[in-house]
């Protein structure tokens, strides 16, 4: 009879060390989680002031009357890709006019 008693004490004591490591593994994701996703909103908005400022140095360099001309020009491309190099977590730098089309 002792023999099962303890058997059922190993059991419980193990099914809660199961359980603990289950919801510390869980916790430790959705921290990473929560972290990666920071990080992101923070790339994202250094992405979007470099490349605003790099916009508007070439809209002042080429002399062009707005933004809404630089579509044709050739460094908008070299602008685009430098600012998906700086940031990892950014899929995809597009600029978009009033009207919301690329």
């Amino acid at each position: 009879m002792r023999l099962g008693w303890v058997g059922r004490q190993i059991a419980a004591f193990l099914s809660m060390a199961a359980l603990l490591i289950v919801v510390s593994g869980f916790l430790q994701l959705i921290g990473a989680v929560r972290q990666a996703t920071r990080q992101a909103e923070v790339e994202a908005d250094l992405v979007a002031a470099s490349v605003g400022r790099e916009l508007s140095r070439i809209v002042q360099d080429r002399g062009l009357s707005s933004v809404d001309r630089i579509g044709p020009d050739p460094g908008l491309d070299g602008v685009l890709l430098d600012a998906m190099a700086l940031a990892p977590s950014v899929f995809a730098v597009a600029v978009l006019d009033p009207g919301g089309r690329v």
